[in-house]
């Protein structure tokens, strides 16, 4: 009901009361008073509004609250596609060591060649563990990788080890070894030496190509036991366990 409404219809009241004995300054207060009554009944009912408003607000902060909690909670094992990767230069904020457990693809390390000198001569260190190429299991073994096909994976391992080789004569930073262990996934750990900050596990599936390969992004503090997994068995055993580069093609 409008305050127009209202004061026409208090007014019709009154003289209908009072049978128009009132006089008009008595009316004109009268009204004025209705007005006032009108106008704080008016503001009470919007501040009532405005708490309900607030209190809406704050429901849905909450629930946004929520969901970003959850979202924080399950970034690091959300499966996203490879190349939606954070650049390099992120995650290598502060890092004075990257371990690197792949099967052939050394992208992160080879596409940059002097980027990495430099990190070396720095101080800092590299340690990578390859396939073993010369390793003869990987004839009758087919690597969960896109269009598998030994002589072609084998050239192209034996080309990143080249590579990574030119790294090794830098200096001593530089450590690599061979696997014979048929990768799942692949692994780059950085800090490993200080127990990891953070690790990207990209994993293979059968025809999928390098692009669209679902991968998580790991953080020590939020993914404690998806962490702690991947890095025992990747930079503690996997490590222990492979033979230094030397060691395998002395023997080949």
């Amino acid at each position: 009901m409008s305050v127009v409404t209202i004061v026409t219809a208090a007014t019709l009241v009154l003289f209908g009361v009072f049978g128009g004995s009132i006089g008009p300054q008595a009316t004109a207060e009268i009204i004025i008073a209705l007005l006032g009554l009108v106008a704080l009944t008016s503001m009470l009912e919007r501040e009532s509004r405005l708490a309900q408003t607030d209190s809406k607000i704050d429901r849905v902060q909450a629930a946004v609250d929520e969901v970003r909690v959850l979202l924080n909670d399950s970034q690091g094992t959300t499966l996203f596609p490879n190349d939606k990767l954070p650049h390099t230069d992120t995650l290598l904020e502060g890092v004075s060591e990257i371990f690197v457990a792949r099967a052939h693809s050394f992208n992160i390390l080879t596409r940059d060649p002097d980027r990495w000198k430099a990190w070396l001569r720095s101080g800092k260190s590299i340690k990578v563990i390859v396939q073993n190429p010369w390793n003869k299991g990987l004839r009758h073994l087919a690597i969960p990788a896109y269009a598998y096909n030994y002589e072609i994976y084998r050239r192209n391992t034996e080309a990143v080890i080249a590579e990574l080789g030119a790294l090794n004569a830098v200096g001593s930073g530089m450590e690599i070894r061979l696997s014979n262990t048929c990768p799942t996934q692949g692994v780059v750990i950085v800090d490993g030496q200080n127990g990891g900050r953070c690790m990207i596990v990209a994993l293979y599936v059968p025809g999928c190509g390098s692009a669209n390969r679902p991968t998580m992004m790991l953080n020590r503090e939020r993914d404690q036991e998806l962490f702690a997994l991947f890095y025992e068995k990747y930079y503690v055993n996997l490590w222990n366990e492979s033979k230094p580069l030397a060691s395998v093609q002395a023997e080949s």
